[in-house]
């Protein structure tokens, strides 16, 4: 688990482990955290994956504060 403030604070070495690739990434944010923050997170995590990240949890958009995003491999 990590906590980060922004996008930028993601290290990719998070996702080099070639023998434990993650395929599902949790993300949590409070009630305030504007959108933009939240999507930054979501684009960066598209650029380490090998495939398109998918929203799993919630299935339908909303304001709750837990998504689950999976990809076939970060």
């Amino acid at each position: 688990a990590y906590l980060i403030d922004s996008a930028k604070e993601i290290d990719p070495e998070w996702f080099d482990d070639k023998s434990q690739p993650v395929e599902v990434v949790g993300l949590s944010a409070g009630a305030s955290t504007p959108d933009f923050l939240i999507e930054g997170v979501i684009e960066k995590l598209n650029r380490f994956s090998q495939s398109p990240v998918e929203l799993i949890y919630p299935k339908k958009k909303s304001k709750e504060n837990a998504l689950a995003l999976k990809s076939s491999t970060f």
